[in-house]
């Protein structure tokens, strides 16, 4: 995630120029993505692991099914930056 923002910063001379590429919209696509993906993590980490310790019955099926979502997420992260690979960089263009 910081090295998208900062060969973002190091490539792209104007934020329009970003915006408006396939390129941006991408890594900012990609960025959101991550984001979402640490905050399951997040919210697995403080709030569901010590619900499964503290033994609550549904913690369990919470955490499961949490994780599941936060691999599929993981994989659309993957995707994008796969995506991002075969993309020009706006300087580029």
């Amino acid at each position: 995630m910081i090295a998208g923002i900062y060969a973002a910063r190091l490539h792209v001379a104007t934020r329009a120029r970003l915006l408006g590429t396939p390129y941006g919209r991408v890594l900012f696509a990609k960025l959101a993505v991550a984001g979402i993906a640490m905050a399951i993590g997040a919210r697995n980490r403080y709030r569901n692991l010590p619900a499964l310790e503290r033994g609550e019955a549904a913690a369990n099926r919470r955490l499961v099914r949490l994780v599941r979502i936060e691999v599929l997420v993981l994989f659309l992260v993957l995707l994008l930056s796969a995506l991002l690979g075969v993309l020009p960089m706006p300087h580029a263009m």
